[in-house]
């Protein structure tokens, strides 16, 4: 079973990310997603801003086949978070050409120089 699961400890959430070689942002939350056979696959990180969620960064683990449906849940759940404490927008940079259908599949559009999502309508619309 797939698994996401929000990191609660600072040494953990910059351990997974040297896991993944992606900057650890010491000011973000993050949750991190676990493949099928309970192996470590991704961490997202995301901040708290006034009026928006930023997702900082959605890396999958290095040396490992990625595991596009985990990166999938654990941008959702950033995403569901900040959606459940009444964020409506979500925003990030524009990821590089490779990650983009999956920030697509997650909800976001592009939008000026970087890309948004409207959360109310992620989470409150007709499935996908």
């Amino acid at each position: 079973m797939l698994k996401v699961i929000p990191v609660q400890d600072k040494n953990e959430q910059e351990r997974l990310c040297s896991l993944c070689g992606a900057e650890y942002i010491p000011e973000a939350l993050a949750y991190a997603g676990y493949s099928d056979g309970g192996d470590f696959a991704c961490i997202a990180q995301f901040k708290i801003c006034a009026g928006y969620v930023k997702l900082c960064s959605l890396s999958a683990a290095a040396g490992e086949p990625v595991d596009e449906d985990v990166m999938l849940l654990c941008g959702l759940a950033a995403l569901n978070f900040a959606y459940t404490i009444g964020i409506k927008e979500a925003r990030c940079d524009t990821p590089d050409e490779a990650k983009l259908p999956l920030y697509r599949k997650i909800g976001f559009a592009p939008c000026g120089d970087g890309m948004r999502c409207d959360l109310a309508m992620l989470f409150e619309g007709h499935c996908r």
